[in-house]
């Protein structure tokens, strides 16, 4: 869009507000809560994370959105008991 519109910030914003974007097969919350008891669920945000954004139809859209996040960061969520246990409840309050 900003091809489109130039340097027309807010044409750029509201086009995108109304763009949907695809949530490939395996990269739904549904497929998250199925994983909530692996051991590796913090491994399984970020892939789920990873394949929307990279996504053929979401890429200029999302590009680099989740780049920053860690669900599988010991420093930031504890050992894997702890950081299953944090994100289980995470997932549970989304849910």
């Amino acid at each position: 869009y900003r091809k489109q519109y130039g340097d027309d910030e807010e044409r750029v914003q509201r086009k995108m507000q109304r763009e949907p974007f695809v949530l490939p097969e395996n990269a739904t919350f549904d497929y998250i809560v199925s994983k909530k008891q692996d051991d590796q669920i913090g491994q399984v945000i970020n892939t789920v994370l990873e394949q929307i954004e990279d996504h053929e139809r979401n890429r200029e859209k999302l590009s680099r959105v989740f780049r920053g996040i860690d669900f599988n960061s010991e420093a930031n969520l504890g050992r894997v008991k702890d950081r299953k246990r944090r994100l289980g409840n995470l997932i549970d309050d989304f849910n």
